[in-house]
Parts: C-alpha cells; sequence; structure tokens
C-alpha cells in the first residue's frame, strides 16, 4: 500500500536507531579533532614530553578503537 508521501514505519528508521549509527559518526569527529590538538601540543610546548606521549597514546587507541568499530 502506497503511503501517499507521508513516511511509515517501512519507510523510515526507527529514532533510536538513526542514534545508534549517529553516535559512531560523532566519536570519529571528536577523534579527528583531538589529533588535530594532539598535533598543536606537539608543536606547542606547554606540556611535558610525557604528558604529550600519553595524550598521543590516547589519541592512536581512539583512532584505533574507531577503525576496528567501523561498520
Amino acid at each position: 500500500m502506497v503511503s501517499m508521501g507521508r513516511p511509515t514505519l517501512f519507510d523510515r528508521p526507527l529514532a533510536w536507531i538513526v542514534l545508534v549509527f549517529l553516535v559512531p559518526t560523532l566519536g570519529a569527529i571528536a577523534t579527528m579533532g583531538a589529533a588535530i590538538y594532539a598535533g598543536h601540543a606537539w608543536i606547542d610546548t606547554d606540556w611535558s614530553v610525557a604528558v604529550r606521549c600519553h595524550y598521543s597514546a590516547v589519541v592512536i587507541a581512539t583512532a584505533v578503537l574507531d577503525w576496528l568499530l567501523q561498520y
């Protein structure tokens, strides 16, 4: 049966499914922002070397996790 242009349950996914697919995208965007910030931390030497290494390791681990959890 045609829905006459109105979305129905069969035409579009439920709202919580859209959120489930939106969260990984937001995580990937946040990871890119953290990587840019880590690069800035290495250029600007306000942090100690240990803190910069730790932050960079966390960013790399987050990027690997994003890569592993891609759809």
